[in-house]
């Protein structure tokens, strides 16, 4: 399991959601990961719990929570990036 936007997941979990965001449906996400497509609707039903998405348009709602996360970590490395060379020169002219 590894940590993927914000909530611990699996490998496949993972696939899963990076196909999501690149807007396949289940048929090709099951053809894609070689799975059945009830196996691809089990992945989701799990998916829709751990991020706590509820309610008739779950796909969209999981997508457009998946997306804006992934922007924020995005946005968080690249801030960190702008940071950590400015931390690092700091401390080696202080030696």
């Amino acid at each position: 399991m590894e940590y993927r936007f914000g909530i611990k997941l699996t490998e496949r979990e993972v696939q899963v959601c990076e196909l999501l965001l690149t807007g396949a449906e289940n048929p090709e996400i099951a053809k894609e990961l070689h799975v059945k497509l009830r196996t691809v609707k089990s992945y989701f039903r799990t998916l829709f719990l751990r991020f706590g998405v509820e309610g008739g348009v779950k796909r969209v709602q999981l997508a457009t929570l998946l997306y804006r996360k992934q922007l924020y970590y995005e946005r968080y490395k690249a801030s960190m990036t702008a940071i950590l060379p400015a931390v690092t020169s700091r401390n080696s002219c202080a030696r």
